[in-house]
């Protein structure tokens, strides 16, 4: 016995010196060739040593096994439309209750500095709703979408780091299973960095979105994935590989680990293209992936595009952030970007007649070129 924890440790050393000397880890290939030259005890050894030495680490997570405990942040932002709030708290309350054995959800609606009556009537949903783990904030002025979405996750980190974060719209509702799918969902694949899932229209069987879509650098714009396609038509697609370019800002359930490591989303983007950033910011390990039996409704608008007015407000906000994400990644394609998305805006505006519409994009690139901060819209 002695003489085998001998030579075990001679080998030990060997394999060591010879790690050290080549640069290979102790379980590579090539160190096992040259260990085969050294000695004929060096397999017994060498397979003594192999199967005790540490595995490489990676980021991988391990699988969780079914009856784990996951622990939900769920954060929905609010600017000026209260009702879309508590419609959308409401869904998310449903899911809770039907998910209570497999997840704990803590809730956090995030007032983006509202000049209505927003907070009041969020504060008395939450009163009515006691049973559930809800954290309220009220910022003092608009932050926009990241900086948003930020305020709820660091409070969230405040209170207990949680296994996925859930960013929602506040202008969709959950259907029933939308919840419990992606936990499904992350039990069978916890490789997936960030999921989404299937967005219809409110009241409607069409896709909004599956899951997320491709990027076009020339259009400066986001193609959805199965976009149009009738809800019944979605299983035709859903062992289909597809790639994505960002998963759909409205619904991100991210992995824990991925938002801490980015510290939440780019607030140098006041709205649109902060899930390009952040899909752009991530490492050819971390998946984006679809879940297509979580299904949400959308009102297919966001709290920007309820008039003409504020569409135009939207389309300025759009075209910026377009600037300024074509700016930071594809900087050749500035130029014929903008062209050929004024062209088509123009049109839109046309056809729509809605002179507002065309204006706002240039407006937004005069913005971008001369350095300007775009301001925050008002209500």
């Amino acid at each position: 016995m002695a003489w085998t924890s001998i030579k075990r440790i001679y080998w030990e050393s060997v394999i060591e010196w010879i790690s050290q000397s080549t640069g290979f880890p102790p379980g590579n290939r090539i160190v096992w060739q040259l260990l085969r030259y050294i000695g004929t005890n060096a397999s017994i050894s060498v397979a003594l040593t192999l199967n005790n030495a540490p595995h490489p680490q990676t980021n991988k997570p391990a699988r969780s096994p079914a009856n784990t405990v996951q622990d939900i942040a769920v954060i929905v932002l609010n600017w000026n439309s209260p009702v879309d709030t508590i419609a959308c708290l409401s869904s998310i309350a449903e899911e809770i209750l039907r998910n209570s054995s497999r997840c704990r959800v803590r809730l956090y609606p995030v007032d983006n500095g509202s000049q209505d009556h927003s907070c009041e009537q969020i504060a008395d949903w939450i009163e009515r709703h006691g049973d559930l783990d809800v954290c309220f904030i009220q910022n003092s002025h608009n932050l926009g979408f990241a900086g948003g979405m930020n305020a709820g996750f660091r409070a969230a980190e405040i209170d207990a780091p949680a296994d996925y974060y859930w960013l929602l719209n506040n202008d969709l509702t959950l259907c029933p299973g939308a919840l419990s799918a992606l936990l499904d969902a992350t039990s069978t694949d916890p490789s997936v960095a960030v999921w989404g899932p299937t967005i219809v229209h409110l009241n409607s069987d069409t896709i909004q979105c599956a899951g997320g879509g491709r990027y076009s650098r020339l259009l400066g714009m986001e193609r959805k994935y199965l976009r149009g396609l009738p809800l019944d038509k979605v299983n035709c697609y859903r062992h289909r590989p597809t790639r994505f370019d960002f998963i759909y800002g409205a619904a991100m359930f991210i992995r824990g680990d991925i938002i801490r490591a980015h510290q939440g989303l780019d607030e140098s983007y006041f709205l649109y293209y902060e899930e390009l950033e952040l899909a752009r910011r991530l490492g050819r390990e971390d998946r984006l992936d679809w879940c297509c039996e979580s299904v949400v409704s959308h009102q297919g608008s966001d709290a920007t595009s309820r008039d003409k007015g504020q569409r135009a407000r939207s389309s300025y906000f759009a075209a910026y952030s377009a600037c300024q994400y074509t700016w930071r990644h594809h900087r050749a394609f500035l130029l014929p970007m903008i062209l050929i998305r004024m062209a088509g805006l123009a049109v839109q505006a046309l056809r729509e007649t809605n002179p507002e519409l065309a204006l706002a994009p240039w407006k937004a690139v005069f913005a971008f070129l001369s350095g300007r901060t775009p301001a925050p819209p008002q209500a």
